[in-house]
């Protein structure tokens, strides 16, 4: 009598696991492939988040990595990719070091961090003999993705650029560097640095190569141009009424515009780099545009979004550079 009990209670136990467990599964399925089908019945719970559950879920009980991609088993599951073969997956690496102001060239009428013929913000602009930080994320089609321990890439130096760690030795071979993890994302970090060697030109960048020392994939390039910079010019800058400005502007983000002024570049420059940072010590400084040595003054507009105190404004700088070493260059 017991063990008949027993019997019939375990196998409904089982069957309810099975069940159980099968509308999980199925329920993730739908979650993951038609996600847009659940978005009328949630509100606070998002379709976005149920996908991040379950990728959990996978990522715990497949947390190898079979084909050293970077991409860990569990989600190659999910996603429906082969386990061994690297390919599979787009893995960039995209530039993490943006700045904490929303400000552009009026010139060009778009924003200065982004791509543009006058926004060298696309580009690292290390000066000669000096390290300067480079820091991303790795990215999966776009994606941010959670990655396996002990994941690295390997940054490739190109000739009179070294490579270190951040705050390590610098040195002229390939670097390995691990992949740290914040959060969901993986963080690439390190240093490059031009040595008297190095030369650019105005068309284009030196690209250091980042690719996975474990299948030889290559994921993504630095682009640097290294500056021989001169002596900073002699700035002035004055706030400009909105309606003043020599382009339309509109008035959203609480804009404030800067007229800027300097005398002319010696003639040993190639052209003039105008930098901002926020007007505070020890802000860190970003490339706002190039000018021609002929030109002596610009007009930069800052859109305040999130506040509209003055202690938000900015500070700036022109510097004559060169992209190679010539009289009058300071090392």
């Amino acid at each position: 009598m017991i063990r008949s009990f027993l019997l019939r209670f375990s196998l409904a136990l089982v069957g309810m696991l099975l069940l159980c467990g099968t509308a999980y599964i199925g329920f993730g399925w739908v979650a993951w492939r038609h996600g847009e089908w659940l978005r009328p019945f949630f509100k606070d719970q998002t379709p976005e988040n149920i996908r991040y559950y379950y990728q959990g879920v996978a990522i715990a009980l497949f947390p190898g990595d079979m084909d050293g991609d970077g991409a860990m088993d569990g989600l190659e599951i999910l996603w429906g990719t082969k386990l061994r073969v690297p390919e599979s997956h787009d893995i960039t690496i995209q530039r993490l070091d943006h700045p904490e102001f929303d400000a552009f060239d009026l010139r060009s009428h778009s924003t200065s961090f982004q791509s543009g013929t006058n926004a060298p913000y696309e580009f690292f602009l290390p000066r000669i003999n000096q390290r300067l930080r480079v820091r991303g994320e790795v990215k999966f089609d776009g994606y941010r993705e959670p990655l396996p321990r002990g994941f690295q890439v390997r940054v490739t130096a190109r000739p009179h650029w070294l490579l270190a760690l951040p705050g390590g030795k610098l040195q002229d071979s390939a670097l390995i560097v691990p992949v740290t993890h914040e959060g969901r994302s993986g963080i690439v970090d390190f240093e490059i640095q031009p040595t008297e060697g190095a030369f650019a030109s105005t068309e284009s960048p030196t690209e250091i190569s980042i690719d996975n020392p474990v299948t030889g994939m290559h994921l993504s390039n630095v682009e640097a141009k290294c500056l021989w910079p001169q002596p900073n010019l002699v700035l002035t800058t004055e706030d400009v009424p909105l309606n003043h400005a020599p382009v339309y502007v509109r008035d959203e983000g609480n804009p404030r515009v800067y007229r800027l002024q300097w005398p002319s570049a010696p003639l040993s420059a190639e052209a003039i780099l105008v930098e901002a940072a926020l007007d505070e010590d020890g802000a860190e400084w970003f490339p706002l545009s190039f000018y021609s040595v002929t030109d002596t003054v610009c007009f930069v507009v800052q859109h305040l979004w999130h506040s509209e105190s003055p202690a938000l404004g900015l500070k700036f700088r022109a510097t004559p550079v060169r992209y190679s070493p010539e009289a009058g260059a300071v090392p």
